[in-house]
């Protein structure tokens, strides 16, 4: 693996010509100007010291791609990105999938095989299985930033989307006491939520129900099937997350955005990477 911060790997397109044709179409995104695009991001990175930040093609193609090959747009939404990381030690100190395992045990949060209907991948998060006994709430948020860091790595998740469920089934008042009203307050905010009851028709004519597990009234089986699998699957990527995290971070740790910065900080990033529907 080259070194993903001085020795780029090359990137190589694995879109089909319908996706860029519709990454063209709905992205701005032209492969003869690629390169170009590309490196002009690097350049910018580059003229910041105070960031080391990774620059391999493939990282900064989804930034590129969230702002539709603006460079100071997306330059400014991979700033955010970094200033979440630097200052939020609560979720990303332990950025790694060895450290959310008790999380992935209880299937709290689930990326479903396949793609739905419109090409997205889904994620199902279950925070009513969740004991708060047990682990604190930033565990659950960690487990689903970083199922969303592995998911969106994916150029056809890039161009077509992600969508995150939460089923709030089983959620009690003492799930509530301890996620508190800041928690809630910025998650709300972070994300674009849509409210139904326990029947799904109108979750089905978002996604269809062949990915969805049968708990969500879908054809893709059991759940907890689902993620035993999506656990063996992103804990292969330990290693990998181990050499993000050396270059994902600030590499100097002055920088103090505040809190209230930071917490817009993370509206954008997270807000420009999936949709999410509430269900339950």
């Amino acid at each position: 693996m080259a070194d993903i911060k001085t020795a780029p790997e090359k990137y190589v397109c694995t879109l089909s010509p319908a996706l860029q044709k519709k990454a063209e179409t709905e992205l701005n995104e032209k492969s003869a100007w690629r390169d170009r695009d590309v490196q002009a991001l690097r350049d910018m990175i580059n003229a910041r010291p105070d960031l080391n930040a990774r620059t391999d093609d493939g990282f900064l193609l989804r930034f590129l791609r969230a702002r539709k090959f603006d460079y100071d747009r997306a330059f400014k939404l991979l700033e955010n990105y970094y200033q979440v990381r630097a200052n939020t030690p609560e979720i990303f100190e332990k950025f790694l999938p060895s450290a959310i395992t008790h999380v992935l045990d209880k299937s709290i949060v689930t990326v479903l095989p396949g793609r739905d209907k419109e090409g997205r991948k889904l994620i199902v998060f279950r925070p009513g299985k969740w004991d708060p006994a047990a682990w604190p709430i930033y565990d659950n948020a960690r487990a689903l930033i970083l199922s969303m860091e592995k998911v969106i790595e994916d150029e056809e998740t890039q161009v077509n989307g992600l969508m995150v469920i939460m089923e709030v089934s089983g959620i009690t008042a003492n799930h509530a006491y301890h996620i508190g009203p800041r928690y809630a307050s910025t998650m709300t905010n972070i994300i674009q939520i849509k409210m139904h009851g326990n029947v799904y028709e109108s979750l089905h004519e978002l996604t269809g129900t062949e990915v969805l597990p049968t708990e969500l009234g879908g054809e893709g089986g059991p759940l907890e099937e689902m993620g035993k699998e999506w656990k063996e699957k992103l804990h292969s990527f330990e290693d990998a997350m181990v050499e993000s995290n050396k270059f994902g971070m600030l590499k100097l740790g002055e920088l103090d955005v505040g809190r209230g910065r930071q917490d817009s900080c993370m509206k954008q990033w997270l807000r420009s990477s999936f949709f999410y529907w509430k269900c339950g």
